[in-house]
């Protein structure tokens, strides 16, 4: 059905980044710098002797990292709004769709990087890679998942390999036999790879890109490596301890990183990449002190009716009230849109509608006390901080239970203009249980 209705809930499609048409720069209301602006400055400065530019990128899961990807991509692709920007042949890989997040090496991100980096030449570029090492080891794993699946036997050139090589997420014991194929060789492996971006660095040029791009989508999702603790333990060994896989890549990148480990440990990141990570914040609602941020509001309704939003199919009040309760998480919104949505049938979404989708969401929020008392406190606290390194804060961070903002006020001095500041997620603040925690802390306050 091609209703009014139906295209806005199809454009609220929570898992997928924005098109070019849905996609508006919020820098300004995140409180943050664009990160297409300042990757594509670096890029400039650098010309074409000034070494390979290596960027991290973080914020909450369905903060809009993917879409700033996307977007960044685009702008490289065709060489930029200023002038001395290149074009540039962009390899954007979305590491879910290869590595196993509970199940995962740095290794197998770098296979990946060969079947993505092969396939994106031969479409975007028509350049067939044609490296005979790094095509005998990808059809040496493609052999090892030939018993399980239907694949031909003759051989798979590079370009061709993306969609077999996909196919390890699922397949375990050949995720193994590829792993241990790689055991001893993997400075040659890397070397290869880094002979694969000169080839075609050198055709490219010859078709008017300045070079390559390398983005690496996703990363952060990644929860366990194999033989490592979930979580901080094997964030940290893939991106600090590891980090040598990305920094010997020769070509410029962006990886996405977790928020948590950004927090905990920038300094170790920072020395590994030789950058600060850049923070993709949330869309500012209200700001520090708790005041609605008009400027933001708007933003986010521009947002919504870029994607078909109107009085016709969502009303005044019952917009306002989703922009409200999302914090400014793009995900949340769209996938509250979208609920009610469901619940309005032909529409148009009332207020009745929001609270309800929005009250659906309330049953799956689980915190435990400790967690309340720390929701409280941080609404308490007049600076806004939460630490880092408390497990029960980054816990509460990693849920999106706590939403990461950054000041960016006019009136900031220039040293607290990019200072980060927290506020519990709106849906819990409105809770019993964080009421509860807030008058217990308050009360306790009152008799010391």
């Amino acid at each position: 059905m091609d209703t009014p209705l139906a295209r806005l809930f199809q454009a609220c499609d929570p898992m997928k980044p924005a098109t070019a048409q849905q996609y508006i720069d919020c820098s300004d209301v995140r409180g943050g710098h664009a990160f297409t602006e300042r990757f594509m400055g670096a890029l400039r400065n650098a010309g074409t002797s000034g070494g390979f530019m290596r960027y991290l990128i973080t914020g909450h899961v369905g903060g809009g990292k993917s879409s700033e990807l996307v977007h960044l991509k685009a702008e490289l692709s065709r060489g930029g709004p200023n002038p001395g920007d290149r074009k540039y042949l962009v390899v954007l890989l979305d590491a879910s769709d290869f590595i196993e997040d509970y199940d995962a090496t740095p290794n197998d991100v770098l296979v990946a990087i060969i079947a993505e980096l092969a396939s994106t030449l031969k479409t975007e570029a028509g350049i067939e890679l044609q490296d005979s090492y790094l095509k005998r080891k990808l059809n040496e794993f493609i052999g090892f998942m030939r018993r399980d699946v239907d694949v031909e036997e003759a051989e798979i050139p590079l370009w061709e390999a993306k969609a077999t090589i996909k196919l390890l997420k699922k397949n375990k014991s050949a995720r193994e036999e590829v792993r241990a194929a790689l055991v001893g060789s993997e400075t040659t492996f890397l070397e290869e790879i880094n002979l694969l971006f000169e080839e075609a660095r050198v055709q490219l040029r010859k078709r008017g890109y300045a070079d390559i791009v390398l983005i690496l989508d996703n990363l952060e999702k990644i929860r366990r490596l194999k033989d490592a603790e979930e979580g901080s333990q094997s964030h940290e060994s893939l991106f600090i301890s590891n980090a040598s896989k990305f920094t010997g890549l020769a070509c410029s990148f962006v990886l996405t990183v977790p928020l948590t480990l950004v927090r905990t440990n920038p300094g170790a990141l920072r020395t590994a990449y030789g950058q600060v990570p850049f923070s993709l914040p949330m869309i500012k609602t209200r700001t520090r002190t708790g005041a609605p941020y008009e400027t933001g509001i708007a933003k986010l309704r521009e947002l919504l009716e870029l994607r078909g939003a109107s009085e016709e199919v969502l009303t005044q009040e019952a917009e306002d009230l989703l922009i409200q309760y999302s914090g400014g998480h793009v995900r949340d919104l769209l996938g509250t849109v979208r609920e009610a949505i469901s619940l309005a049938g032909n529409g148009p979404v009332e207020l009745k509608h929001a609270r309800s989708a929005l009250g659906q969401i309330v049953n799956s929020l689980q915190v435990s006390t400790a967690g309340w008392d720390r929701l409280a406190k941080l609404e308490l606290d007049p600076d806004r901080k939460i630490d880092p390194d408390d497990p029960i804060c980054a816990y509460l961070l990693e849920q999106v239970f706590v939403l990461e903002y950054i000041n960016g006020g006019e009136d900031d001095e220039f040293l607290q203009h990019d200072e980060t500041w927290y506020a519990a997620a709106p849906l819990l603040q409105g809770m019993r249980s964080f009421k509860s925690a807030t008058k217990r802390i308050i009360d306790g306050q009152k008799s010391s």
